[in-house]
């Protein structure tokens, strides 16, 4: 024990604080959305046939801080293809062609904090 104390175990006591949030982490939860959402890079990123996978990840970066994100979140995914099943993919040189399947998943840093 450190110190003498005693651990006393707990049940999802961060898990139940996380459930709740403040007025101030909705507000920076919306802005995030307004401006780093899905629908506001979806025009500045698309994947086109031919463009790898590794290539339209960094359009979805880039078209996020365009848009005032301070990052990425964590790293964004694109899975075309076969990859598409194996999923959590690391971008890489594979193609995406035609009428291939393509998972992304992406999100912002802003104003210090990323999405929950």
């Amino acid at each position: 024990m450190l110190g003498g104390d005693t651990l006393i175990p707990t049940a999802n006591a961060v898990e139940a604080l996380r459930e709740r949030k403040d007025a101030a982490e909705l507000a920076r939860h919306g802005a995030r959305r307004r401006h780093c959402g899905r629908r506001a890079v979806r025009g500045a990123a698309t994947a086109e046939p031919g463009i790898t996978e590794e290539h339209f990840a960094l359009e979805l970066d880039t078209a996020m801080r365009r848009r005032g994100a301070e990052g990425t979140a964590f790293e964004t995914i694109v899975a075309a293809g076969e990859n598409s099943a194996k999923p959590p993919n690391h971008p890489g040189p594979r193609r995406i062609k035609e009428g291939d399947p393509v998972v992304v998943d992406f999100g912002a840093m802003f104003e210090g904090t990323a999405p929950t």
